[in-house]
């Protein structure tokens, strides 16, 4: 039973690295959801390929450190479903330039990038096959700064859902 497990492990990890494409996009395969029995599937915002946790209607928050490998990179992936805010803090040193590469399924998407005095220093919506955020910024502020990703308050409020993709590159 545990090489079972461990094998779909590592299937769903050679899955979802597969979806990425080099400019941190996800992949057009990510983008149509595959069913049971292997016929693709358009991206259905309505119908999550999981099961939903927790009360409808709650905002629950989830907060998550992400650290920098070897190389200065930060590849993440998760879902979002509802009125749910996931959190994404990273910590930076004074003068570093960070590359923001961020996509998600849904063109509804809202991302909020907070310094570490907690003012906003962006909001917009994005998403979708052909509108990954991207952002490239200088912080001169040392400290932890937060990604902040939600969906649109209409979408949110219908229970829908995406899968979005966070990559951050420091430059040397």
């Amino acid at each position: 039973m545990k090489s079972l497990n461990l094998f779909m492990f590592a299937f769903c990890g050679l899955l979802a690295l597969s979806s990425c494409r080099g400019d941190g996009s996800l992949s057009d395969e990510a983008l149509n959801q595959e069913s049971i029995d292997g016929e693709s599937q358009e991206f259905d915002p309505m119908n999550p390929p999981f099961e939903p946790q927790g009360e409808p209607g709650v905002v629950y928050v989830d907060t998550e450190y992400l650290r920098f490998d070897n190389n200065n990179l930060v590849n993440y992936s998760n879902h979002l479903l509802g009125r749910d805010i996931r959190q994404h803090q990273f910590d930076l040193g004074g003068g570093e330039i960070i590359t923001f590469n961020i996509s998600s399924l849904h063109d509804k998407t809202m991302v909020t990038i907070i310094n570490p005095q907690g003012q906003r220093l962006v909001r917009t919506g994005f998403g979708g096959k052909d509108d990954p955020f991207r952002w490239n910024e200088r912080f001169n502020d040392p400290g932890l700064y937060t990604v902040q990703l939600s969906l649109a308050h209409d979408v949110a409020a219908e229970g829908q859902w995406t899968q979005y993709e966070i990559n951050l590159e420091k430059e040397r």
